[in-house]
């Protein structure tokens, strides 16, 4: 049986999912650009995003062995001196 509270909350969703439908209809009426276009420019951004985290990435794997190196160092030398 269905209390108050389980209906509040099939209520609150029902608003909620109808709230979504509403804004994604008035975005499609909207919308300045064609289906085409639009589609093309998230193509764009997601390719430049994309680019950009490969670099990122390509920085960082460059980056990391000469990082692990320098830390192993360290530790070796503070290891040294307690144990000398």
């Amino acid at each position: 049986m269905i209390n108050e509270r389980d209906n509040s909350v099939l209520s609150s969703l029902m608003l909620f999912f109808t709230g979504i439908m509403t804004g994604a209809v008035v975005a499609l009426l909207y919308a300045p650009n064609s289906g085409d276009e639009t589609r093309e420019q998230i193509g764009g951004w997601l390719h430049d995003k994309g680019e950009r985290s490969r670099n990122v990435v390509n920085r960082l794997r460059d980056k990391i062995p000469g990082r692990i190196a320098e830390t192993k160092e360290t530790v070796e030398g503070m290891y040294r001196e307690r144990h000398t």
